[in-house]
């Protein structure tokens, strides 16, 4: 089992597969449930929908005499959950199933021809 693991294409595969299980799990939720994370000035969320759609919104806010008042956000990118998963998921096939290249050993005082 160790010597799958050796090199950086397997490693990066397990990465890239994570990631992409990640994505999958949202994109099926999605269709369940809108999940929202919000910072302070940022805000990531799952929105249904017939391919559940993710976006990263920014609040603005308006000044109204001495209060504060926020405006609607305005999305900063939207996507569906499908666009980073299904490209993941052939990355890591890709890096996991290709067999690595042998490298020829190298010979000491022979001129390459």
């Amino acid at each position: 089992m160790g010597e799958f693991f050796k090199g950086w294409r397997r490693k990066i595969g397990v990465v890239s597969l994570v990631v992409a299980c990640v994505f999958a799990a949202g994109w099926v939720r999605s269709y369940q449930r809108f999940d929202r994370f919000q910072s302070s000035s940022h805000t990531f969320f799952s929105a249904d929908g017939a391919f559940g759609e993710m976006a990263w919104t920014e609040k603005h806010y308006l000044r109204n005499g001495r209060e504060f008042a926020e405006t609607i956000p305005s999305p900063i990118w939207k996507c569906p959950h499908y666009v980073p998963t299904v490209p993941l998921v052939l990355l890591s096939a890709y890096l996991l199933l290709v067999k690595p290249r042998v490298a020829k050993p190298k010979i000491v005082g022979e001129n390459p021809e």
